[in-house]
Formats: C-alpha cells, structure tokens, sequence
C-alpha cells in the first residue's frame, strides 16, 4: 500500500472518529465536558445541520390532541375534516399529512385562536369540492387527551379521558365575507 493510499485511509478514519465524537458530546447532558468540547465540535454539527437534540422527537405537552372543522350544510348533512390526526391513515398518508399535524400543534394552543377562521375557510373549500350544497355554518372543534404517567413496571401509560371544545363558530356568510375594522 503506498503512502499516499494508508494517508487517505488514515483522514479518513480520522474525520468519522471525529464525526462520531462531536454527536455523543452534543447528546450530552449539560456539563463542564460538553460546555468545553462544544466550542469545537458545535460549529462542524451546526454547518452539517445535524446540531439537534432529543428534545426535538419529544411531544410538546403529554397529551394526545387533534384537531376537527365541522361544516354543516343547508341540507342538515354535516362533514368532518380532521386536521393533524394520523391514526387512522396508512404510511404514505401520514407522510403526506405531517404538515397538517405541525400546522395543528402550533394552531392548538388559543394563544393561536386567530388561525381558527382561516383552518375554517379552508376545510369548507377542501369539501366544496365533495358537495354543491350551501354552506350554513363551521365550527373548529379541539380536541385532547391527557397522559398520565403509567404505573411502576407499566410500559404503556393508561389512555385517559378524551375532552373537547367548540373553540371557533361562524356562519358562512362571515365566513367568505369579514368585516372590515370600524364597520357595523
């Protein structure tokens, strides 16, 4: 093997000896070790993208919610489009769905609440498309589920109460046509 092959070899091992070493510093719980080995090997994650940690694959509450706009018609039918659930759809579907899921996560919260008339107007154009009937009103409906911690020895935690609440209601006609500021 000439010198030329065993050095590339050897940059070689180095940089994935390197690699490895800068992800487990950076999974570290806070320390004097992570804060010092960090100035080196954070830069290297961070140009790479790959400066993430845990806390990214972990719900933000420990509840399970979704989130529903019910569109009710002239003709007293009513449909549903759910918005973020992904129980009941195959693989490929709740690909496809994430962004619908991450959408509903940031909308949940009621600090979110003026995003409810545009979820609305967007669920009654989605079945516009199903259904010619007229639209009488929509409602955005929340729904969750809180986790309790499971019992000692217990891997899966107890599925607890489902509650839920009308969080936005409105006719067809405010719907498609706000009010502008200052008009009656």
């Amino acid at each position: 093997m000439s010198f030329k092959t065993r050095l590339l070899r050897g940059g070689i091992n180095v940089f994935i000896l390197y690699h490895l070493f800068a992800i487990y510093t950076y999974n570290l719980p806070t320390s004097e070790l992570k804060t010092q080995v960090s100035r080196w090997t954070k830069p290297y994650l961070n140009i790479l993208c790959l400066g993430q940690n845990w806390a990214m694959f972990v719900a933000p509450g420990t509840q399970n919610m979704y989130m529903e706009v019910r569109i009710t018609y002239a003709d007293g039918t009513q449909r549903v489009r759910s918005i973020g659930r992904q129980d009941y759809k195959g693989v490929w579907e709740q690909l496809i769905n994430e962004r619908s899921r991450k959408l509903m996560e940031y909308t949940f919260d009621t600090a979110h609440k003026d995003h409810y008339p545009q979820l609305a107007r967007w669920a009654v154009r989605k079945n516009a498309r199903e259904t010619k009937c007229r639209v009488v009103y929509a409602e955005v409906l929340r729904y969750w589920s809180p986790i309790p911690a499971p019992p000692e020895g217990i891997h899966q935690p107890p599925i607890g109460k489902w509650y839920s609440e009308v969080s936005y209601k409105t006719t067809a006609d405010e719907l498609f046509n706000p009010k502008k500021k200052g008009q009656p």
